[in-house]
């Protein structure tokens, strides 16, 4: 029980990160070289799908599947109702026209791209609960027949093929392909859910393979290492004119694996106020953060630009949007804390 408590705080902990990191991709720090810095922010979304993996067996004992895959249902329903509204409010504010905007949107393509490669209508973040909920169906379906396994094997065959058509589809084809063909349920999410869900089985036998020595430190140099790759392949690729449509790297793979291991398997849990803050944030808000913080990005930017302050906000934009972010979470799940108690 206190080990399975450690690995949850662990993972907590790395929700917290990723959200934070989520937050970067969209909002990035201005600052040269942060193109090298948005390349570790590519850990996050693989990370989510390894989590989610990491307690698929703990949903399946207690029967809760379906239970899952409505809530997420529900979630990207409501998600997609939000962005919706808030469109029309940016349309409105701006002048546009709605029916434009309406016509524009909901086309007979757009739906065919968000069905089959879940990319998003409104909301371009929301493709990612659009996955996950396409991941959740097709590894129940595959586990009530039996086939769990065939998707083992798939898996690595499909972050290959990820990185082949994505990152490296210049060099390789002489070509770039959209790059939601590949950022969907298919090529990022059943993999990397998969990982997850293996490396739960496999915990035991992962840490007996470092025996009475702690793995930390080696998982340590070897996310430095691999992120370096990742820095590498960029580089080279963007020197030589071939950057593909993807930023997921060779290296970024093995970078991610690294940290979830550290986080999933190895993770000490501290006690301390600072680990007890942020794995609260993880826990309870990451998702939270994940869905609303595009709002608040362009709240913020429309706020620090009427006080004349952009240039110091965009500075430190990812900071101040992820912490607005948070207390706009807290105070409203606070306020509806306490109206349930009152009623």
């Amino acid at each position: 029980m206190a080990d399975n408590k450690k690995r949850q705080t662990g993972l907590d902990l790395l929700k917290c990160i990723c959200a934070f990191l989520v937050v970067c991709i969209h909002v990035p720090f201005n600052f040269k070289g942060g193109e090298y810095f948005l390349l570790l922010t590519r850990i996050a979304v693989p990370s989510f799908f390894m989590i989610s993996g990491f307690f698929y067996d703990f949903i399946v004992q207690h029967k809760k599947e379906f239970h899952q895959i409505k809530k997420v249902f529900i979630l990207v329903v409501s998600t997609g109702i939000l962005y919706f509204i808030w469109n029309i409010i940016l349309n409105l504010i701006n002048g546009n026209s709605i029916s434009h905007f309406l016509k524009s949107t909901f086309t007979i393509d757009n739906l065919f791209r968000y069905l089959f490669f879940n990319r998003a209508i409104v909301g371009g973040h929301l493709w990612y609960l659009a996955a996950l909920l396409y991941t959740l169906i097709i590894v129940a379906l595959f586990r009530k027949l039996g086939a769990l396994k065939l998707l083992y094997i798939l898996s690595p065959l499909l972050i290959a093929a990820d990185i082949i058509f994505g990152t490296y589809a210049n060099v390789i084809f002489g070509r770039t392909f959209w790059y939601f063909y590949f950022r969907n349920y298919l090529f990022v999410g059943i993999p990397y859910f998969i990982l997850g869900h293996l490396i739960n089985i496999y915990r035991e036998r992962i840490k007996a393979f470092f025996g009475s020595r702690s793995p930390i430190p080696f998982l340590c140099i070897s996310s430095v290492v691999f992120c370096g790759v990742s820095f590498v392949e960029y580089y080279l690729l963007n020197k030589a004119r071939l950057d593909g449509s993807r930023e997921n790297y060779i290296g970024t793979v093995f970078f991610t694996l690294s940290v979830f291991l550290i986080f999933a398997v190895f993770y000490n849990n501290t006690g301390s106020r600072a680990e007890s803050f942020f794995s609260y944030i993880g826990q309870i808000q990451s998702s939270s953060i994940y869905i609303y913080h595009p709002i608040v990005i362009k709240l913020c930017a429309l706020l620090f630009t009427h006080i004349g302050l952009f240039s110091i906000y965009s500075a430190v934009a990812p900071i101040i949007v992820f912490a607005v972010t948070s207390t706009a979470i807290f105070i409203v799940s606070l306020i509806s804390y306490k109206t349930i108690i009152k009623t």
